[in-house]
């Protein structure tokens, strides 16, 4: 796991998604938070390895403000970057005294990557300034609503306007061309009056000349402006030296996931200005003449035609396989939407916290959970009531499966053998054999005909649902491990794993094809999306990871639980996420 975290913190998970697309890349994990409280808790528990807090001023249950307040003022966090963020920035200003401002950034919404990017390297900075005494009581928004004085600054803007209305003649051609004709044409006498002082300030020469010569000032007024866009240019180039802070688990190098990862979004947009440029250069005729002088006894217009109908075809073969690609992750979106997935509900009573695994049926209608303290019980999925508990000869429960037709639950547990349970009366059926104890993991092949368990202690080994006997072990490899998965093809198998990265096999030949990636230890729990795309893993930190099966990229990870995730399952429709922890059962569906 990163040892560099960024915490965001918003009720709404889009506005936390659209954060989390602003950020660069880099070498830290992103984690969420939905309000105050849920914050603080992350931030004692992680106050060593947090390098920037983002957080909507307007939060439930504990506010903004306290939120604030505890972090500027608690020598603990004091050190930590923090950006706040409203709809408004006199939500935030009206309420947090002027000198809290030294130390953080504030930002209005709505807001884009390059003033997001601004604002952490403000924040930045400024953490790093010494601290002085702050007050403890947030301002009085009625007392903060009386700077209306102001506007008496605007009213003298018009003064403003009347110097550029003489001097520059091209950006108001109609007002000023009708003033110098007016005076020739109605009064002469008054004319040369008025422009008598013209010609003697400059030169003699006709009317016409002074009104090129106030293009002057045209120019002095936007020299004022070069030194503005200085400014802002300097807290680019500025920031880096002082982002070097930001991720402090490293040497300086360290500042790589925000100093240099920043400009990246901003190359990436220069790439794709190149890359437009390069088909107009294509088409310049140098090449064309070359080709011509090659093939120099055949008409020259035919050759001309060729060389482009040669060169178009390569472009098209790439571009079309990224839409094959896009097309792809459509889908994905549409079977799983895990970009858009929220707590939406929360079961926290005595059954539901005493839960270490759970399934889903296969028709959606029920949640299965095990538990080494009850016994296994049956859940109405859409209610979240319970409608059957089996006997107490089913607790010491720890692993458990439901069979593709939906009427058997298997069972593993560490100090009894595999047992099979009938799913509509909770009859205990019979154990697999007598040597299939010390189980902590199990998945079932979508045929029904094959069971897969792990271990801690030995290896994965593959079983005969029919007969209870054992078909085959993995190699050595597959030892220690704390969750498995299968694809729903039943041909892979994934593995998870306590201190090494999570594993993939080939079910057939008991090959392993290798990591998912090299950031995926630490692994409680998995399953995967109902159309094999989605590998979702829970962690011992609470989190919840969301990796992409074929480049094995983290696509998502969610603060999903303060303690460990004791399991995951996946809805049949991929709609719905439900994970399990000490305490809690979650519910994560798409809130758009």
């Amino acid at each position: 796991m990163a040892s560099n975290k960024v915490l965001i913190v918003d009720r709404h998970n889009g506005m936390r998604t659209k954060i989390r697309s602003m950020l660069p890349g880099g070498k830290f994990e992103i984690v969420e938070a939905i309000d105050g409280e849920e914050a603080l808790l992350f931030v004692k528990q992680e106050q060593q390895s947090l390098r920037l807090i983002l957080f909507n001023f307007e939060l439930p249950e504990v506010s903004g403000w306290e939120v604030l307040k505890k972090l500027q003022t608690d020598e603990a966090f004091q050190k930590i970057p923090v950006v706040v963020f409203a709809k408004q920035l006199d939500i935030i200003t009206d309420r947090v005294p002027k000198p809290y401002f030294d130390y953080m950034s504030a930002i209005a919404q709505p807001f884009e990557r390059k003033d997001l990017q601004k604002a952490v390297k403000a924040a930045v900075t400024k953490a790093k300034t010494p601290r002085k005494p702050l007050p403890l009581e947030p301002l009085d928004p009625s007392a903060t609503v009386q700077p209306s004085p102001p506007p008496s600054a605007p009213e003298t803007a018009p003064v403003e306007e009347a110097e550029p209305f003489v001097s520059p003649p091209p950006p108001t051609p109609e007002e000023t061309a009708p003033v110098e004709e007016a005076e020739p044409l109605v009064s002469p006498p008054p004319a040369p009056e008025e422009t008598a002082p013209v010609a003697e300030s400059f030169t003699p020469p006709p009317p016409e000349e002074p009104a090129a010569e106030p293009v002057a000032p045209a120019e002095e007024t936007l020299s004022p402006a070069n030194p503005f866009g200085g400014t802002t240019t300097d807290p680019f180039a500025t920031p880096p030296s002082t982002s070097d802070p930001f991720a402090a688990s490293s040497t300086d190098a360290t500042s790589d996931p925000f100093a240099s990862a920043v400009t990246d979004p901003f190359a990436v947009p220069a790439e794709e200005t190149t890359s437009a440029p390069e088909p107009e250069a294509a088409p310049i005729p140098s090449p064309t003449a070359e080709v011509e002088e090659v093939i120099a006894p055949p008409p020259p217009e035919e050759p001309v035609v060729q060389p482009p109908v040669v060169e178009e075809p390569p472009e098209p073969v790439a571009e079309e396989s990224f839409p094959a690609e896009a097309e792809r992750e459509v889908e994905n979106y549409s079977v799983t939407p895990y970009e858009y997935l929220d707590c939406i509900h929360v079961l926290a009573d005595r059954p539901a916290r005493t839960a270490c695994c759970l399934t889903i049926s296969p028709d959606g209608a029920t949640i299965v959970t095990g538990s080494e303290e009850d016994p296994i019980r049956r859940w109405n999925f859409s209610t979240g009531e319970i409608e059957v508990q089996f006997d107490l000869y089913s607790q010491e429960t720890i692993c458990l499966a439901l069979t593709p037709d939906g009427q058997t639950i298997i069972t593993g547990s560490e100090k009894t053998n595999v047992k099979f349970w009938d799913f509509a009366s909770g009859d205990l059926l019979r154990p697999l054999n007598d040597y299939s104890s010390h189980v902590n993991a199990i998945a079932v092949s979508p045929d029904g005909q094959t069971l897969i368990t792990g271990a801690l202690k030995t290896n994965i080994k593959l079983w005969n649902i029919a007969t209870g006997e054992l078909i085959s072990p993995l190699n050595d490899h597959s030892l220690g491990t704390t969750a498995i998965a299968l694809s729903p093809d039943g041909r892979t198998l994934v593995s998870g794993f306590e201190h090494t990265n999570i594993k993939l096999w080939d079910v057939d030949s008991g090959e392993l094809f290798g990591p998912l990636n090299i950031h995926s230890s630490h692994v409680t729990a998995l399953t995967i999306s109902p159309d094999g795309w989605l590998i979702i893993s829970g962690h011992q930190d609470g989190t919840i990871q969301i990796a992409d099966w074929s480049t094995g990229n983290t696509l998502r990870s969610i603060k999903a639980h303060l303690k460990a995730v004791r399991a995951v399952a996946m809805s049949p429709d991929g709609q719905t996420l439900v994970s399990a922890s000490e305490g809690e059962i979650k519910y994560w569906g798409a809130i758009y």
